[in-house]
């Protein structure tokens, strides 16, 4: 199994001092971590099979955002669990009820 070199590991942390500090350095390098592993597989992929095989990978790899109905749910559980709701859970519940057919 292939590595990012230090100097691309480097790169990331220089990437992280820019951000706005709303996630680790970790969970940040970890992020590129898993983007840097994925796009060397499809490349494996790409070279070692056709070329479409590549991009079905990338698109089945990628992160899946949570749904709004997921967004919901997760907002009513806190809900439940004693959590005050905010105001953006409340608009999350009512847009996830808005999209229901009457």
């Amino acid at each position: 199994m292939a590595y990012p070199d230090e100097g691309v590991v480097k790169g990331w942390r220089l990437d992280w001092l820019k951000c706005d500090g709303s996630v680790t350095e970790d969970l940040y390098i970890a992020e590129r971590a898993v983007d840097w592993e994925r796009d060397a597989c499809c490349e494996w992929v790409k070279n070692n099979f056709e070329p479409e095989s590549a991009e079905h990978l990338r698109l089945f790899r990628l992160p899946k955002p949570p749904s709004l109905k997921e967004q919901a749910l997760e907002a009513l559980k806190h809900a439940e669990e004693g959590w005050r709701p905010v105001p953006d859970d409340c608009a999350l519940i009512r847009r996830a009820l808005e999209a229901l057919p009457d």
